[in-house]
């Protein structure tokens, strides 16, 4: 049982990194996104 719990413990660890990865890369996308078109706004108002 101890093998079988390192090796969840492990698996779920793998699949929290993989998760957040994913998420960070999704969510840093849009903010890119919004951050270069309000830079682009404001130099055009200048």
């Amino acid at each position: 049982s101890c093998i079988m719990d390192s090796l969840g413990y492990s698996v779920s660890r793998i699949t929290i990194c993989v998760v957040v990865q994913v998420l960070c890369s999704y969510s840093t996308l849009p903010l890119y996104a919004i951050v270069s078109h309000v830079s682009a706004v404001v130099r055009n108002q200048t």
